[in-house]
């Protein structure tokens, strides 16, 4: 979808001429601010479609029969054989650069929001129609992401891998249930405003699996502590707690030891930020 066929998408949408934008360009979808009210993503293959069209019923479900604050489409249909979605844009600013708000107010609310998420697991056929997500082979991550210490100098992070703490992580009960999972639960996903959580963007890879994938992304956005202490009041099990804390060290260690490598993963203050944030002592 180019410039012209965006413009005219969205001006159908919103039943008057727009300006619009583009944002960026996502793996399977093209993304446009639509004045400063809306966003308009497209898919740009089949398998991108199927996605978004799962993404805004699982929206609307969640906005239904839930807390969560998700985004509302606006409008949502097929355009040239593909999927769009014309979203409402959300107030706020990433979690990990807003201002502190009232003490324990962003924590109270994403407690709600790891709650919600797993009693939602097995009431709609819209969640259990969603992909179901796993977990990587715990003990090679965990031998990769030593390696990857051992090579940036990171002794000690290192040696913690190889410890008793890491060892309980992959070796620890078994936890069968899954439940509903955003999938990337990361900073630029949670959105603040008033110091109070606002939104929960990019449903897009949201599937049933370990709460675990959802403690990672915590981890990498609030740190160690407080991701912890918010998956365990949301009634999350100590080993999908512990797990996902295994996950955010070694996943932030391989994703830094790339950057020095000179591969593209990121940002290096954006990755540097995240590993301090996992490895923060617990």
């Amino acid at each position: 979808m180019d410039l012209q066929d965006a413009v005219e998408l969205a001006s159908t949408a919103i039943g008057r001429p727009v300006r619009v934008a583009p944002t960026s360009s996502g793996g399977d979808h093209r993304s446009w601010w639509v004045e400063r009210t809306h966003v308009l993503r497209c898919a740009s293959n089949a398998e991108g479609s199927d996605r978004l069209h799962r993404e805004v019923q699982l929206r609307q479900f969640l906005r239904d029969r839930t807390a969560v604050l998700a985004p509302r489409s606006a409008g949502s249909g097929t355009w040239r054989g593909l999927a769009w979605t014309l979203d409402e844009r959300l107030a706020g600013e990433p979690v990990d650069e807003a201002a502190p708000g009232p003490a324990g107010a962003v924590d109270s609310d994403l407690v709600g929001v790891m709650a919600a998420l797993r009693g939602a697991a097995e009431e709609e056929g819209i969640v259990r129609g969603l992909p179901s997500l796993a977990l990587p082979d715990l003990p090679t991550l965990v031998g990769n992401a030593e390696r990857a210490c051992r090579a940036l100098g990171l002794d000690s992070a290192a040696s913690w891998l190889v410890g008793p703490g890491a060892r309980a992580s992959t070796e620890g009960p078994r936890i069968d249930r899954q439940v509903l999972v955003h999938g990337d639960l990361k900073g630029e996903h949670l959105l603040v405003a008033g110091g109070r959580l606002s939104g929960v963007l990019d449903w897009a890879d949201a599937g049933r699996g370990p709460a675990s994938l959802d403690v990672e992304g915590l981890a990498v956005s609030l740190g160690g502590p407080r991701a912890m202490t918010v998956a365990s009041a949301a009634g999350t099990p100590d080993a999908e707690i512990d797990r996902g804390l295994l996950l955010a060290r070694c996943r932030t260690s391989l994703r830094l030891s790339a950057l020095v490598r000179g591969e593209p993963s990121g940002p290096e203050p954006l990755l540097r930020r995240q590993w301090t944030l996992a490895w923060m002592a617990t």
